[in-house]
């Protein structure tokens, strides 16, 4: 919470109730942060505050969330129902670029930044096997490539 907003909550409820639930607010921003600094998986599984929060924060990052866009493109993402958005957490805009499924999509900042993270969660799943030769990997999905309905990931190694 920004320090405006922490002043104006602390006109309605006592200062030190608040400061309780920034510290609560920022045990999840700290998962946050070590994830996306490390980029492994953490110790500890996460529960489900903490995933929906970062998902929220990247889903705001992308251009079909902005306030007051409405985007008209091609390959803008738009939802017409509220249950289907909130289901995908708001998260509709593709990545990659034409040619290039791995590339940042200008318009998408968070789905863009939950690719890399995926691929590189996915690559530390990998290596905890024990293949530690793998460098580069990446998680596609399924309809992209036009794959068999049995399978709802393909895995593409190193490139």
């Amino acid at each position: 919470m920004d320090p405006e907003a922490r002043s104006l909550c602390e006109q309605m409820v006592p200062a030190a109730y608040i400061a309780q639930g920034e510290q609560a607010r920022h045990a999840h921003e700290n998962k946050i942060k070590h994830l996306l600094q490390h980029r492994k998986l953490p110790a500890e599984g996460w529960d489900d505050q903490t995933i929906e929060m970062l998902l929220q924060e990247l889903a705001i990052m992308d251009s079909n969330n902005f306030p007051g866009n409405c985007g008209v493109g091609e390959r803008e993402a738009r939802i017409a129902s509220q249950l289907v958005a909130r289901r995908h957490y708001r998260l509709g805009h593709g990545i990659g670029r034409s040619g290039d499924i791995t590339a940042v999509q200008p318009k998408a900042a968070g789905s863009s930044v939950l690719m890399k993270v995926t691929n590189s969660l996915a690559l530390d799943v990998i290596r905890l096997t024990g293949i530690h030769m793998a460098v580069q990997w990446y998680l596609q999905r399924k309809d992209t490539l036009g794959t068999s309905p049995k399978c709802p990931f393909i895995a593409g190694g190193p490139s």
